[in-house]
């Protein structure tokens, strides 16, 4: 056995781009060949994998192994290197004496547990299986076409949504531990937040959580002062051109910036809102229709006009969503982007657009949780039907995608592809994606 140990550790190294997560992809799929040769030189049946092991232990259990004239059954550890063996901690783990093959890309030695050698192969299988998983993490698109059955493509494409929503809806159960299980509370910071649009997303959700909903709506019937707490938290009201822990405030340049200023030095201290720590709000190649001005303005409106936001939001149907979120904005905004600085009239209330994208980042994982903490699945049915009534988002992800002949008809399919490109693609996860495990799978 010594003999055997030096000889393989002076094997020389085959540099194989496979790696476990590429074993356990031939392997579960049995796209290897039947028949393999051990490093002993023993002839070896794979007569069935197994069972894949998704916790701690071998990696797959009950498998059924035919080793020359002998069948054992049993369980099966994967490595690239059969070296790893060791760099992974099995050597003296019990949970590993039971193996009864060692399945790797590199047999850069021989694994013993005890004084037994254990059968090793360096798994075998078309070439080129191989070749179309290097092509696919080589390619700046990973698929340059789509080969997956229609039916397959279904079933891939839910699986996408119910994972994208999954991510969105943690969101919404931390910002209710947050509130302590406030949904008005929770909703109007996730709303916050969606108004952001990414790029000032973070700040709109510390600027919401700076300015309490309750005490906003101590005030709801008058905008301007709605506007001039959040307006003045986010630090738009304050001279930035002055050292940070002045609070010297901008010179006004008309009656409603002169009206900001005085409402909120009245109702900051009348609520005891801490010194604003000014947002980290960012301007630079922002259209200015985006401007955080102008959509805290936006956010303002919403509240203004809502009464019992929340109720309305989940008892009602999509058309009213709109007209929830969609609310004229105080004229000063019609001809200005930002305060102080006068601009060109211009449209200044919520798209519809942005308002689908508000629905699809806010109402819809809300809407999806409350039905889940209620116990209600009407509610969260309610929620995925939403999806496919709204119009697919348009952007360089979908583009792609469309190029390729998978395109998007509704919000339903446009989540499915920003999840499958982020999280798949961007990820190079080919293996464990449906179009990826096509690709490899079926070219030749």
């Amino acid at each position: 056995y010594e003999f055997l140990r030096i000889v393989f550790l002076k094997k020389r190294l085959y540099l194989c781009p496979m790696n476990e997560q590429f074993i356990s992809y031939i392997w579960f799929n049995k796209l290897y060949f039947t028949e393999q040769k051990s490093l002993l030189g023993e002839k070896v049946e794979i007569i069935s994998p197994g069972i894949r092991n998704r916790n701690s232990g071998p990696d797959a259990f009950n498998a059924k192994i035919k080793i020359f004239d002998k069948i054992w059954a049993g369980n099966v550890e994967f490595h690239t290197n059969a070296s790893d063996w060791h760099k992974h901690n099995h050597d003296g783990n019990k949970e590993y004496d039971n193996i009864i093959l060692h399945v790797v890309a590199n047999a850069d030695e021989q694994i013993f547990i005890g004084e037994r050698a254990v059968t090793t192969i360096e798994l075998q299988f078309p070439q080129h299986i191989n070749i179309a998983y290097n092509s696919l993490q080589a390619d700046g698109m990973r698929c340059t076409r789509c080969i997956t059955s229609e039916i397959e493509l279904k079933r891939w494409i839910e699986r996408l949504v119910v994972e994208r929503l999954e991510e969105k809806t943690k969101r919404v159960e931390k910002l209710l531990q947050q509130t302590n299980g406030d949904y008005e509370e929770a909703l109007y910071i996730l709303m916050a937040r969606s108004l952001g649009f990414g790029t000032n997303s973070d700040a709109m959700e510390a600027l919401a959580k700076s300015v309490p909903l309750k005490t906003l709506l101590h005030h709801r019937d008058n905008p301007v002062q709605i506007e001039a707490m959040l307006l003045g938290q986010a630090g738009f009201l304050y001279d930035k051109t002055t050292d940070s822990d002045s609070e010297k405030f901008i010179k006004a340049t008309c009656k409603t910036e002169e009206e900001y200023i005085r409402e909120y030095k009245f109702l900051k201290n009348k609520f005891s809102l801490e010194k604003p720590k000014y947002c980290n709000f960012k301007l630079l190649r922002m259209r200015p229709s985006n401007f955080p001005a102008l959509r805290i303005a936006q956010l303002a409106a919403i509240i203004h006009n809502n009464e019992n936001l929340f109720n309305k939001i989940v008892t009602t149907d999509i058309n009213n969503v709109y007209k929830i979120i969609i609310n004229e904005v105080s004229d000063y905004w019609k001809n200005h982007y930002i305060i102080g600085k006068e601009s060109h009239n211009h449209h200044c209330n919520l798209t519809k657009n942005s308002c689908n994208t508000i629905i699809i980042n806010a109402i819809i994982p809300f809407l999806f949780v409350y039905g889940k903490l209620r116990n209600d699945p009407e509610k969260q049915e309610k929620a995925l039907n939403i999806l496919q009534e709204i119009k697919a988002e348009k952007n360089h992800i979908t583009e792609r995608f469309n190029s390729i002949g998978i395109k998007s008809k509704t919000a339903f399919d446009s989540q499915a592809l920003i999840q499958l490109q982020q999280h798949y693609c961007d990820e190079k996860r080919c293996l464990e994606c449906q179009i990826g495990y096509d690709l490899i799978k079926k070219s030749k």
